[in-house]
């Protein structure tokens, strides 16, 4: 479990959420074929946008300016880093 001492060893330190502080890059994700990512197992595609979807603040971006599309994208995208960083 989360934040209790393995057997034997030193104490793991809790998780915590970083702060989001980046504006998302949209012309990085508009690049990216989600589909493709989904159907290849495309871990570079994947990887190369990772810090602006786990780092970028949505909540900074004006909403009349942001797609339905690109709204979708991003939460496909999303979806497919957690499977990724879940995997074993």
């Amino acid at each position: 479990m989360a934040g209790t001492k393995p057997a034997g060893g030193p104490a793991a330190s809790p998780f915590r959420f970083s702060v989001r502080n980046a504006r998302l890059d949209w012309r990085l994700l508009a690049e990216l074929d989600c589909d493709r990512i989904w159907r290849e197992t495309d871990i570079d595609a994947l990887e190369r946008a990772l810090d602006t979807v786990c780092y970028g603040d949505i909540t900074v971006e004006d909403p009349r300016h942001v797609s339905g599309t690109c709204l979708a994208r991003l939460c496909v995208y999303r979806a497919a880093s957690v499977h990724f960083t879940g995997f074993d």
